[in-house]
């Protein structure tokens, strides 16, 4: 008797388990679905972070190479370093900016078709 009751205990008990984990998976899919594009999921805003400090890094290290390469062709050693160190930066930061800019204008768009 007792492990009967055992038995249709813990099977009603897994039936309201199941029942709540699909009405979660309903809940968190109806979300992800009205939320849109890759901005709202952490997913995404690990890419937009991703691709702009890729692009920063980027910069920074492509005009640290120029540099060296430079300086070593022409034996100025600190000077062109130095130069394209700065050139590099400002050409990552305008990168990452281009970038947020063009991913904010495509995510707009994107919203006022939606309300549209």
């Amino acid at each position: 008797m007792k492990d009967e009751r055992l038995i249709e205990s813990d099977s009603s008990d897994i039936q309201n388990i199941a029942e709540k984990i699909n009405s979660l998976k309903k809940k968190i899919s109806s979300n992800s679905c009205d939320s849109g594009e890759h901005s709202s999921s952490i997913g995404g805003m690990l890419w937009i972070s991703f691709n702009v400090v890729s692009d920063l890094i980027a910069g920074v290290f492509c005009g640290l190479l120029f540099g060296y390469g430079l300086d070593y062709v022409f034996n100025t050693k600190p000077v062109m370093i130095a130069i394209f160190l700065i050139m590099g930066c400002i050409a990552g930061m305008m990168n990452a900016i281009a970038f947020v800019k063009r991913f904010e204008q495509n995510n707009s768009d994107s919203t006022d078709k939606k309300v549209v």
